[in-house]
């Protein structure tokens, strides 16, 4: 579990701040990040108040092989769907343009 914790805080954790502020052209930014903050905290939730029933019924390999199944297919998803903006300007990003 730790170091799940400890791997989660230097990777995927904040990778998703700094992508929803990149991500969303200025003219929406701030209506795009309130709604990608939402999602976030009703996912948080989600795994939260789901955790421990999974835990029970499942058992621990089953619940923490569920979770790794999850985090594969978020990666799938991020390769495939998220573009680079490594060498834009912020001004500069648009997602989906040709």
């Amino acid at each position: 579990m730790m170091v799940y914790v400890g791997c989660f805080a230097f990777s995927f954790g904040p990778i998703l701040w700094l992508l929803i502020s990149e991500i969303f052209p200025l003219p929406v930014r701030g209506t795009g990040m309130s709604v990608s903050t939402l999602a976030n905290w009703v996912g948080n939730f989600a795994v939260s108040q789901s955790f421990l029933t999974m835990v029970e019924r499942l058992g621990s390999p089953a619940t923490f092989g569920a979770y790794a199944a999850l985090c594969i297919v978020t990666i799938l998803f991020v390769r495939a769907m998220v573009p680079e903006t490594k060498q834009e300007l912020l001004e500069e990003v648009h997602v989906g343009a040709a």
